[in-house]
């Protein structure tokens, strides 16, 4: 089964070498990489066109990244798609050649995604483990699944219609709310870590990306009953409690951090009086 591994980018000179490198050294043999470059003027386009295994390359102004993520999908001529963005990579070289062989095993699915490597700006990193297609509805009230360890196949996106283009953060979010509310596509969770993702882009700032998640699951045909209504007001009081407990005990550690600074302050001001007393005889 042919895998299109779709990276949509803009001015991405200084990450997409990495990418391209990471899809290029797959074992898994049947890979077709979709390029949408959004018009760069920084040396991208350069760099994805010196990387040989690029079957599809594109270079044209959009109105956004779920435009790009658009023309991906319509040039993609695999069974199965993947979005891999710039600064993304694959969490091993058979990252792929795994999550298929899990799949192969899963005759009728038509989306599987597995768990995701996340990357932070202070260098550490982390394993996140999303929870099973049961649980998955609810944790979307919170969260969102990785579309960089999803695999799809490409009818799915003809049943959603793709990417709403309306959104600017939070499309693959409304994707995902689409295909929980549609009972004839079937998903499944697979055990493997297959994308591995930068955290701290615009999807991670809360002033931007909240309001338009909260506008999308509003109007979510998933969410749209009295039970779900019901349902997510106590998740959300659950999550302020935590995040009041979590503030909580931040304020009572920053106070015993500064009781103790005074406690030294105090403490070196007492060994420094007896040398004030002889400097002054």
């Amino acid at each position: 089964m042919k895998v299109s591994v779709i990276t949509v980018c803009l001015n991405a000179n200084n990450v997409i070498a990495n990418c391209l490198k990471s899809v290029a050294g797959q074992t898994y043999p049947a890979i077709e990489h979709v390029v949408i470059d959004g018009g760069s003027t920084d040396g991208t386009i350069e760099t994805a066109k010196s990387y040989p295994h690029v079957a599809c390359f594109v270079s044209e102004p959009d109105s956004g990244i779920y435009q790009a993520m658009n023309k991906g999908v319509s040039k993609a001529t695999g069974e199965f798609l993947i979005f891999l963005n710039a600064d993304d990579v694959f969490a091993a070289p058979d990252a792929l050649e795994v999550a298929m062989n899990a799949i192969k095993k899963l005759p009728h699915v038509d989306v599987a995604y597995g768990s995701l490597h996340v990357r932070e700006k202070n260098g550490n990193s982390f394993i996140f483990h999303p929870p099973p297609p049961k649980e998955a509805p609810e944790f979307l009230v919170g969260g969102c699944l990785p579309h960089q360890s999803t695999l799809a196949r490409r009818v799915v996106f003809e049943k959603t219609n793709a990417f709403n283009e309306e959104f600017r953060i939070f499309g693959d979010y409304d994707w995902f709310l689409k295909i929980f509310a549609d009972p004839t596509i079937k998903i499944e969770r697979i055990d493997s870590v297959l994308g591995s993702y930068f955290w701290g882009g615009i999807s991670t700032n809360l002033r931007l990306g909240q309001p338009e998640l909260y506008h999308i699951q509003n109007g979510a045909a998933l969410f749209a009953s009295r039970e779900w209504d019901k349902r997510r007001i106590l998740l959300y009081q659950a999550q302020l409690l935590e995040l009041k407990l979590q503030l909580e005990e931040f304020q009572r550690e920053r106070q015993i951090q500064k009781s103790q600074a005074v406690k030294l302050k105090k403490s070196k001001f007492m060994r420094m009086v007896p040398w004030l007393r002889i400097v002054n005889r």
